[in-house]
């Protein structure tokens, strides 16, 4: 399992440093946003890593069962958790 999360995790790195294309974040902007979210929103370069984080996110998903599933959801809510509650560059999201 954590070799998984370890080759998902240096998989976005590498996919972070590609070249920057406009994208549209995993989020959808069409509607009440965070702070998180208007970040994203607004700005090309992390609306794209959101996208290509959210990608690695679900192929990994994708290739786990059982156990190894459920310890990655559960990681992820918790990720999604301190992501909305943790303070970033002065900013709560």
């Amino acid at each position: 399992m954590l070799v998984k999360v370890a080759g998902a995790l240096a998989l976005w790195i590498l996919i972070s440093l590609a070249p920057v294309h406009a994208a549209t974040p995993a989020s959808r902007c069409d509607n009440d946003h965070t702070v998180l979210q208007t970040m994203l929103c607004s700005d090309d370069e992390l609306a794209k890593a959101d996208v290509d984080q959210a990608r690695a996110y679900y192929d990994l998903v994708s290739g786990l069962a059982g156990t190894d599933l459920k310890a990655l959801s559960d990681d992820q809510a918790k990720w999604k958790q301190l992501r909305l509650t943790h303070p970033v560059q002065g900013h709560s999201f």
